[in-house]
């Protein structure tokens, strides 16, 4: 049968059907959309991406906001945020892996590390759920 084959020809329900399986499939392999702190986390990690990489000097990922909380007068800006990333060995995704844990003060003139400490090293399972969304 050609690839232009009309609707009419094809048969209305077996266009149907092929609409279904494939409706199917799509649910199947679609991630869910990502909620309002999940996008929200992730733009603030972007914040902190080139402060991590110039303090860690080697590939990380799978960074996740540990905790926050404000400084000082809270009508003033400021916040201390604690990220933890895994490390990776030579290349992105390759073992070694360690968690490794940044201390950041945030204030609207200036984000500032304050602290950094390896927290320990992670097993195989232990960086796949951690980095589930990258490995396969």
């Amino acid at each position: 049968m050609p690839l232009h084959t009309t609707a009419a020809a094809f048969g209305q329900e077996q266009l149907q059907a092929a609409a279904a399986a494939s409706e199917k499939v799509r649910l199947s392999f679609a991630s869910p959309a990502p909620g309002r702190e999940q996008l929200l986390e992730g733009a603030l990690l972007n914040r902190y991406l080139e402060l991590i990489g110039s303090t860690l000097q080697r590939p990380f990922g799978c960074g996740k906001i540990a905790g926050i909380k404000r400084l000082g007068d809270p009508r003033l800006p400021a916040f201390e945020v604690v990220i933890e990333v895994v490390t990776f060995g030579e290349a992105f995704g390759q073992p070694p892996y360690g968690l490794v844990s940044l201390t950041v003060r945030d204030r609207p003139d200036l984000v500032s590390l304050t602290g950094i400490e390896k927290q320990r090293n992670l097993s195989e399972d232990e960086y796949k759920n951690r980095c589930r969304w990258f490995v396969r």
